[in-house]
């Protein structure tokens, strides 16, 4: 007689673990591509700050022209992170410190 309760409540269990994971799996898989998704914008965020910083320095090299720090900046965003020139948009903004003296 024991034996016949415990397997009804195994076939009873069984259909409460598949409820409960049809309830939570969906939760689960959303958080975890949510974390996926997280990491890659930031690593986005990061290499569209170095770009920055290598467009900078690249643009303090004496001699060197708007458009040689643009095609800096958009090959050093196609060999980093595999980004296509053409969805790279860069824009050169000079903004004179405080105490230069205008010309």
């Amino acid at each position: 007689m024991n034996r016949r309760w415990s397997d009804r409540w195994r076939q009873g269990r069984r259909g409460a673990v598949t409820v409960e994971m049809a309830l939570v799996l969906p939760i689960f898989t959303m958080l975890v591509f949510g974390i996926i998704e997280f990491g890659r914008g930031f690593m986005i965020m990061q290499l569209v700050t170095n770009a920055a910083r290598e467009g900078c320095r690249r643009a303090i090299i004496d001699g060197s022209t708007n458009n040689d720090v643009s095609s800096y900046v958009q090959t050093f965003m196609q060999t980093s992170g595999n980004v296509p020139t053409s969805a790279t948009a860069v824009t050169i903004t000079v903004t004179p410190a405080a105490g230069n003296p205008a010309n």
